[in-house]
């Protein structure tokens, strides 16, 4: 874990935010309140300002609704 993605969680932490290390299938992930998963070049990419928490949840929720959309096209087809 970089120390950018450190002080990600220690800072959404402090503003309020839920935000810790979060490992499933050998991948690491930043969760974030209990309903977000964030990769780690997503979290730097919020530190370096590319990105804002608000841009980032967007990018969540779209693909999300990508994931789900993608898993009932394949739940139809059986």
């Amino acid at each position: 874990m970089s120390v950018k993605v450190a002080a990600a969680i220690n800072s959404m932490n402090k503003a309020g935010h839920y935000a810790r290390v979060y490992r499933h299938q050998s991948e690491m992930w930043v969760e974030i309140d209990q309903c977000m998963l964030a990769s780690f070049d997503e979290i730097e990419e919020l530190v370096d300002g590319v990105r804002s928490f608000e841009e980032l949840a967007d990018l969540f929720k779209r693909s999300t609704l990508r994931n789900r959309a993608a898993f009932s096209r394949s739940i139809a087809l059986f």
